[in-house]
């Protein structure tokens, strides 16, 4: 498994304590957190139980795998599925993804008579 997270640590002014245990950081949290923030996860986990019963639990991350596929899951779940699904990974809505990048790519004649 190779997990990819960002090259600096959010400021620990700027960290939710987490109570009852040690603080720990942890990249799915922090995605979490920028999920509740923006307030966009469904009410429920939807990845649910090995047996398919349903999970009563909030949704608080996306997942995503290089085919397209999404889900959103409760923090046990989602790291569950990212531990044992492969190619899962965290799905993030902040704008500097594949989209932004190719839109970058895209002739612009300006810059073409420029080269």
């Amino acid at each position: 498994m190779v997990l990819f997270g960002q090259r600096r640590a959010v400021p620990a002014q700027a960290r939710v304590e987490q109570p009852g245990g040690e603080a720990r950081f942890s990249l799915i949290r922090e995605a979490a957190e920028a999920v509740s923030r923006r307030g966009g996860a469904p009410a429920h986990c939807q990845i649910g139980g090995p047996r398919g019963e349903a999970c009563p639990e909030p949704a608080e991350v996306k997942l995503a795998d290089s085919w397209g596929d999404t889900v959103w899951g409760c923090m046990a779940h989602a790291d569950e599925a990212l531990l044992n699904a492969r190619g899962a990974f965290l799905a993030t809505e902040d704008g500097m993804g594949l989209g932004p990048f190719l839109q970058l790519r895209q002739a612009d004649p300006d810059r073409a008579a420029q080269g």
